[in-house]
């Protein structure tokens, strides 16, 4: 058995056919619109003077989010209490969750070292 499945765009503006889906991003929010040719041109015509004027936005190390920094510092961290548990012969999967009572003994230990 054989199944079609049809989309039909529809103009977000006055809902006669569309023939396009506009994604754009402004104040940190991202949104896509689906517009006929005439309101895609008409959307582009109003954002050329600004687009022109605008900069390209950094992506890369240079615009790391917090959330990758978190995630970074996390890591480094699980490297640590994996080095310091094969230090104290403490069984540990190379890979996967840490059991909390060996982040607890190398943060005490952390700890107790550094005051």
């Amino acid at each position: 058995m054989v199944q079609m499945h049809e989309v039909l765009l529809v103009d977000d503006l006055d809902g006669r056919p569309a023939d396009e889906t506009i994604l754009f991003h402004c104040d940190g929010h991202s949104y896509e619109i689906d517009l006929c040719s005439e309101h895609a041109h008409q959307l582009r015509e109003a954002l050329a003077p600004f687009i022109a004027a605008a900069r390209a936005a950094r992506r890369g190390p240079g615009a790391q989010s917090a959330l990758t920094q978190q995630q970074r510092a996390a890591r480094e961290h699980n490297q640590s209490v994996r080095a310091w548990a094969r230090g104290h012969n403490v069984h540990i999967n190379r890979r996967g969750r840490i059991p909390e009572q060996v982040k607890r003994g190398y943060d005490s230990e952390v700890s107790r070292l550094s005051t």
